[in-house]
């Protein structure tokens, strides 16, 4: 039949189905306004009509595509027979619904489409056609990729991140990366996803969480504590930024970020700190107070000597046994601020420890089961080992108190070599190789306020005591360059770890010191001290012991003493700290001009460097004060006694 109008090549007997033709009359004249290109196929699927936007978008002219299948003419020939059966389906009503594919324009360029096909029927239901609607998506599909891919950028950094992501929808996470997951010691993200803020936030923080349970705003870090599903706490730095979802409700992206070691860290420098200033105001007040013990102790002395009613030899000896009881504390407040005379030498620890089981029977008692595990052998170390023995004896003296019913002292010796990562994490101190003693005891064991401030001095949870005893171990364990830690909770007992770093060379045997040498002599001794009560008793001391005193003030007035004096000048014994020159400037101006003078330091403290050069220079010696006069007589022997043996004896 001969075709001449789309409308005949659709209703073949138009009188017929006026109706018909006059609604697609009125769809045609539609279809032309409609920027979206648009085909009418005919029952045979060929086709009967394509308004202007098909024209432009396939590059035909109508005349051209009219009463032709579109199979071959925009679609690939590969893919023809695919296309035919789908638009014979869609007439047959099979399959609805938008379709995908490649078209191909008159000039050859390709592009997706997506089309939209209707079936047209009239009024009997009887099929007369398609209605496509045809869309070049090729813009859209590449957009689509593009998001697609940089989506997939975005999951795999929000995934490799170290740090944890939180995206909120109101009050309730919604997306969670790994890092996140284990921050929180979940098992997966599902654990998470569904929780609100105030779940996860340590109760101290929760004032951050609006009423409507989203996060307030800040631009600065915060410095939180969060809690995870297994109940710990950790420290963490968060920022979080208004982030709305795809229909605009309004949520957060939370980046945290664990800080605790660093929180450790801080909170360990902080202490530090604290005890430094703390060490510095106890050193001064203790350097103070030991001139003054200094003066009673050796006044009480010289009383005792003389002829003295019985009650009042009574009360002299009071006053002895409580300025002997002021210095030893001072003697703790002095270690504490690491300030007390150390004279360090490499020794074997294992051989301290033997030694010192002796005096941990008498501070135990019999209800205390001590046990020693001495691996050997240990590395020596270099230290004090009077300030060593201290130690063990106060910590053998804290567990005891902390064992009023009994129980097990266990002390450990082993040699330990920390690298870099160890050592951050436990000592905070120089990777190398350190000689550890462990002091483990059954007691009651201490909280964490306990532990916050158990090296501070004057502190104490003792019905009786100073307090002083582990502020002395702290001093004495750092001043030798090594670390004190302890590890404690309630019920479990606690744990004191001592570190003390290696030393090169044989140690030394612990040998007893020789006291029977006697303290009288007759040399003559320069005594040089600012304070005038303190340099009148020292004197009165000496010269009782039958030395010969040139007694002055300053440093000045010692040098234009000892260039007045003729005779020999055998020791001087000078303040360090004083108005003008100091003790440690007069020695070695006095030494240029005696070449054989012996010289001993004395003062209420020592810093680090008078310490250095007081051991290591030759014919220097360094005397602690307060100082009873029977002290200061056998240190006066003994560094003169020294000086005037040959050499190589």
């Amino acid at each position: 039949m001969k075709v001449n109008s789309p409308l005949e090549a659709m209703v073949e007997e138009p009188a017929a189905n006026t109706a018909t033709e006059r609604a697609l009359e009125k769809l045609f004249g539609l279809l032309e306004r409609l920027p979206m290109a648009c085909l009418v196929l005919g029952a045979d699927l060929r086709i009967r009509y394509v308004n202007r936007a098909t024209e432009e978008l396939f590059g035909y002219s109508r005349q051209e595509m009219i009463d032709r299948e579109p199979f071959g003419l925009i679609v690939e020939a590969a893919h023809v027979d695919f296309v035919r059966d789908v638009f014979r389906r869609l007439s047959l009503g099979q399959i609805s619904g938008p379709s995908f594919g490649e078209n191909v324009t008159k000039s050859g360029r390709r592009f997706l489409s997506e089309w939209t096909d209707t079936r047209l029927v009239d009024e009997n239901g009887a099929f007369l056609g398609l209605l496509s609607a045809v869309t070049d998506i090729s813009e859209r599909t590449r957009m689509e990729q593009a998001l697609e891919h940089s989506e997939q950028r975005y999951r795999s950094l929000v995934e490799c991140l170290p740090d944890a992501i939180l995206v909120t929808h109101g009050a309730t996470l919604r997306l969670v990366n790994p890092a996140a997951v284990q921050m929180f010691h979940a098992e997966s993200a599902s654990e998470l996803v569904g929780k609100s803020l105030a779940d996860l936030l340590h109760p101290d923080y929760l004032e951050l969480v609006t009423a409507d349970g989203d996060l307030v705003r800040a631009g600065a870090l915060r410095r939180v504590q969060i809690k995870s599903l297994s109940g710990s706490s950790v420290f963490v730095e968060l920022v979080a930024v208004p982030l709305a979802d795809d229909l605009g409700a309004p949520g957060s992206l939370i980046v945290l970020r664990d800080v605790s070691e660093r929180e450790a860290l801080e909170s360990e420098l902080r202490q530090k700190q604290k005890l430094e200033i703390v060490g510095q105001l106890a050193g001064g007040i203790a350097h103070d107070f030991n001139n003054l013990l200094t003066v009673v102790l050796s006044a009480c002395t010289l009383l005792s000597r003389q002829a003295l009613a019985s009650n009042a030899h009574d009360e002299v000896e009071l006053i002895r046994g409580a300025a002997e009881s002021a210095a030893s504390l001072t003697r703790q407040l002095l270690t504490f601020a690491r300030r007390q005379n150390v004279e360090s030498r490499p020794f074997d620890l294992n051989e301290l420890v033997a030694s010192a089981e002796r005096l941990l029977d008498r501070v135990l008692g019999e209800d205390v089961e001590l046990v020693v595990i001495a691996n050997q052998p240990v590395w020596p170390v270099r230290a004090d080992p009077r300030r060593i023995e201290q130690v063990i004896l106060n910590l053998a003296s804290n567990a005891r108190a902390a064992m009023p019913q009994g129980g097990r002292l266990t002390l450990t010796t082993s040699n330990v070599e920390l690298g870099a990562d160890a050592t951050r994490h436990e000592l905070g101190e120089a990777p190398g190789r350190y000689v550890l003693l462990r002091v483990s005891d059954t007691g009651a064991g201490m909280d964490r306020e306990t532990l916050a401030h158990i090296f501070e001095p004057f502190f104490t949870t003792k019905e009786a005591g100073a307090g002083l005893g582990l502020a002395s171990c702290y001093g004495i364990v750092t001043q030798s360059g090594g670390r004190i830690s302890v590890l404690s909770s309630p019920g479990s007992g606690s744990t004191f770890s001592v570190y003390l770093p290696a030393a090169q060379g044989e140690p030394q045997h612990l040998l007893l010191a020789d006291t029977s040498a006697s303290p009288a002599g007759s040399e003559t001794v320069l005594l040089v001290d600012d304070n005038a009560t303190l340099r009148s008793v020292t004197s009165r001391i000496l010269e009782s012991a039958g030395y010969r005193v040139l007694c002055v003030g300053s440093a000045v007035e010692a040098l234009a003493t000892s260039r007045r004096f003729d005779g020999k000048v055998d020791l001087l014994l000078t303040d360090v700290v004083m108005p003008g020159m100091s003790g440690t400037a007069l020695a070695p101006a006095l030494s240029r001009e005696r070449a054989d003078l012996a010289i001993i330091y004395m003062s209420g403290y020592t810093d680090e460097q008078i310490t250095r050069r007081a051991v290591s220079t030759p014919g220097v010696y360094f005397l602690q004060k307060p100082f009873t006069p029977l002290e200061l007589l056998e240190h006066v022997r003994r560094v003169l006694d020294e000086r005037a043996s040959p050499k190589g004896d």
